[in-house]
């Protein structure tokens, strides 16, 4: 599998391109159990996922309350298995804070007490001394970058998280965090994590209070700063599987646009002149870009796992990319 270098310094990190989600891990038979995984598939995927050459997980203070509950089962399980598998220096762990509770999704936690609280929360999850990669799941623009990044910084001097990242932030908002951090002394933002794949969408179509999407200006952003980006939606929710023999006329749900219906057709074309799935372009399209980025994606079984990573190192060149992205013929790039 892929690897890739980010952050700076001591807290650089060399880790696996694409990075397996576990929102639907821990919690199974605690009144959620149509959404969360049996904990026994749980531990088969991540070990599958490290037998094929991953070392990134990413989860967040967030996942796993089932029925809205105090408790992270999610963090928790990872805990678990990292202590069972004796592999936690192994491991990469990216785990994220400051997200709405669910039963209240109107009340910002985006300030230096919740931020803090679930910092610790994470930790005590885990059951780890530190955190590597650690982000702000959501933002609130009226809370001053300082208050963040100061409370983040004290747990970087305390040795507790490695490296801090956003989650859901605008690019701008970065940048700013950045600019505060530099002129304070302190470490800033290394990493964004929004929704990004071969597809095109909006926040508003994504459907869930908060997001930010990849689009042009938020691209440009991260490309001239040479910020990384961790794709969430990776595999825009396999609208490229789905709809791969569909007819136009059948293709529904939020991804089902005019542009991403244009770009399933150059998907069409480029698997037949490559003679490859459609799930070797999908992620190629990510980890063969010119911004750095670490696709971020979720299995349900060992074979959903097999199928998505089957073609992990796949590579696509820059006319191929342009191609999906523009129409025009490859011969003319």
């Amino acid at each position: 599998m892929k690897r890739i270098s980010f952050g700076k310094g001591r807290s650089a990190l060399s880790c696996s391109q694409i990075v397996l989600g576990t929102h639907k891990f821990g919690g199974y038979g605690h009144n959620d159990a149509d959404f969360q995984l049996p904990d026994e598939r749980c531990a088969a995927i991540l070990d599958r996922y490290v037998t094929l050459g991953g070392n990134f997980l990413d989860t967040a203070n967030i996942y796993g309350r089932c029925n809205c509950g105090p408790t992270s089962y999610s963090e928790i399980f990872i805990g678990q298995w990292l202590k069972a598998r004796g592999n936690r220096e192994k491991i990469v762990i990216s785990t994220k804070g400051g997200h709405p509770y669910c039963d209240r999704f109107d009340v910002s936690r985006v300030n230096a007490y919740d931020v803090e609280h679930d910092i610790c929360d994470s930790l005590k999850n885990l059951d780890v001394a530190y955190i590597d990669v650690y982000s702000l799941h959501r933002d609130d623009e009226s809370t001053p970058v300082g208050e963040i990044i100061n409370v983040l910084n004290r747990y970087i001097q305390s040795g507790n998280l490695r490296m801090i990242g956003a989650s859901n932030w605008r690019a701008e908002r970065i940048l700013k965090a950045n600019r505060y951090a530099e002129e304070n002394g302190l470490v800033g933002f290394s990493f964004s994590q929004i929704g990004y794949s071969m597809a095109t969408i909006s926040a508003d179509r994504i459907g869930f209070p908060g997001a930010v999407c990849m689009d042009a200006t938020e691209y440009n952003t991260y490309l001239q700063q040479g910020i990384p980006v961790m794709a969430f939606s990776s595999q825009a929710g396999g609208f490229f599987y789905i709809n791969f023999d569909k007819p136009d006329e059948e293709i529904k749900g939020p991804y089902a646009t005019a542009e991403n219906i244009l770009r399933l057709h150059r998907l069409r074309e480029l698997c037949r002149l490559k003679q490859v799935p459609p799930e070797a372009i999908v992620l190629a399209y990510l980890t063969c870009n010119e911004l750095k980025t670490l696709p971020l994606i979720s299995a349900e079984s060992v074979e959903m796992l097999d199928g998505m990573l089957r073609f992990a190192d796949y590579a696509l060149s820059a006319d191929e990319i342009a191609y999906i992205d523009t129409g025009l013929p490859i011969s003319a790039h």
